[in-house]
């Protein structure tokens, strides 16, 4: 069976072929942005949240190497000399060689107790004739203990020292957790200033029609002589009005979508149509007390704050313990071999011949100035740290009440300008109505549509504010995030 196509068909095969092929093209040409959509969109494109990852696994690297005090040091030593110095005496030879290889391990404890053990070897060979061994090997172990008995005692600083660095990795994380949601805010402020300028296009388009329909009705009534030709010049200057204000809505619009795209990383999407799709709904609140406690158990800048002053009190509390004087306990004990060779000196080792010794070891600088200094350092810090941790409390209690009352008052505006709309289109139809009898003039007409179109943008603007009233309560709870 042979098929012809003629040029009628191969103009249907290519329009068919065209909707297949420009359907998701033009499907995936636009961005549809969404609260939630945002939110996502915020964490998982945007900048600041990857800023925030890093800076998490930078306060646990931070508390990682505070941890190294307690870290287990491996010391080894090769050591070779060859001595032909020439002698005063023939005591001591022409040709002497030693050769040392050691190793030793040494770790703080968390009582801060210092313990090292280690096992030496040296060899010597001599050419004096006054030796017994002209060659010999020396085998030693040993273990020794420090104990700090006043500064630092039992490792109290060292302690300190690993506490302060986890409430810092704390507070490090928080604050990163609050520029992350402050992020977050923005953009999502961003999205609902596109909402609001998308749907006042909406208006200003649906104004300008308003007008243009007034113009070009009255238009026709003045050929007829039915109307002023002031009425008519009235008519056109406010559809030229409401064309200046359509293109000015139209750059706002493009500038919203440039925020958001920005804000959400989307840089090389910005010659894709973005548009926003939000429904209104009514959200129960919680009490402001309970709104209050959420806040301080939630806000991230709260905690670290806390962190802040507790790391001040524990840097105050090491500053202090830093007055005492040094006054450490040390003992040691070693046990050597000592042979012709290597094998039978190890083996002699601990065969009646230790070496043990304790002590104490104290310092202290008499005017301790630079203790004492940094004990006054660490109580003006703290007081500092108390003053600023009690702003915050303040600014938050402050944004919680604001954010409370401007989504009540935004929830009252939205039914009292409801009822405004009904009223005011009612007045436009009558002023419509009575303009074509001859009872009214254009100006009132005029009037009438300006005070419509301005209840229904203020409408507009008393829901978005209501909708952004609710992101500014999750937003000073620290629940911007969920």
């Amino acid at each position: 069976m042979i098929f012809i196509i003629n040029q009628n068909m191969r103009l249907w095969i290519f329009l068919i072929i065209s909707l297949f092929i420009c359907r998701p093209l033009s499907a995936e040409s636009k961005i549809i942005l969404s609260h939630a959509k945002v939110k996502e969109l915020a964490l998982a494109q945007g900048l600041e949240a990857e800023l925030a990852q890093n800076q998490k696994q930078s306060a646990l690297y931070g508390v990682m190497q505070t941890r190294s005090l307690y870290d287990t040091l491996l010391k080894a030593k090769l050591h070779y000399v060859q001595d032909k110095l020439e002698q005063s005496t023939a005591v001591f030879g022409t040709d002497n060689k030693t050769f040392i290889y050691n190793t030793e391990l040494s770790q703080n404890t968390a009582l801060g107790t210092n313990v090292g053990v280690g096992f030496l070897n040296t060899k010597t060979q001599t050419n004096s004739l006054f030796t017994t061994t002209p060659s010999a090997y020396d085998s030693q172990i040993y273990a020794s203990i420090r104990q700090p008995l006043a500064k630092n005692f039992m490792g109290y600083l060292n302690r300190k020292e690993i506490e302060k660095a986890i409430k810092q990795a704390q507070a490090l994380e928080a604050g990163a957790q609050s520029r992350l949601q402050g992020y977050v805010f923005q953009a999502l402020g961003y999205y609902w200033q596109l909402y609001l300028f998308e749907q006042n296009l909406s208006f200003e388009k649906e104004a300008f029609e308003m007008a243009d329909k007034l113009y070009q009705a009255n238009h026709k009534k003045k050929d007829l002589g039915i109307i002023e030709a002031a009425d008519l010049s009235a008519f056109a200057a406010n559809r030229d009005t409401r064309k200046s204000l359509l293109l000015g809505a139209q750059s706002d619009l493009i500038k919203a979508r440039e925020n958001i795209l920005n804000a959400l990383n989307l840089f090389d999407q910005n010659s894709i149509p973005v548009t926003s799709q939000e429904t209104f709904r009514n959200i129960k609140l919680t009490s402001l007390e309970f709104m209050l406690k959420q806040a301080f158990d939630n806000r991230p800048d709260y905690q670290a704050r806390k962190r802040e002053l507790e790391m001040t009190d524990i840097s105050l509390k090491m500053a202090k313990n830093k007055l005492w004087p040094e006054l450490d306990v040390l003992a040691s004990l070693n046990l050597n071999g000592v042979d012709s060779k290597s094998s039978s000196a190890l083996e002699n080792i601990g065969d009646g011949h230790p070496k043990w010794q304790v002590g104490m070891e104290f310092a202290f600088p008499l005017q301790n100035r630079s203790s004492r200094s940094q004990v006054k350092l660490s109580e003006f810090d703290k007081k500092n740290k108390i003053l600023e941790f009690k702003k915050t409390e303040n600014e938050i209690i402050k944004q919680i009440k604001t954010s409370y009352q401007n989504y009540k008052i935004a929830f009252q505006k939205i039914g009292v300008l409801q009822s405004a709309i009904t009223n005011q289109r009612a007045r436009y139809s009558e002023e419509i109505a009575r303009f074509e009898q001859g009872r009214s003039d254009s100006n009132a007409v005029i009037k009438a549509e300006e005070d419509l179109i301005g209840a229904r943008q203020m409408l507009l603007k008393a829901k978005v504010d209501f909708r952004f009233a609710l992101v500014d309560l999750e937003f000073a709870q620290g629940k911007i995030l969920e």
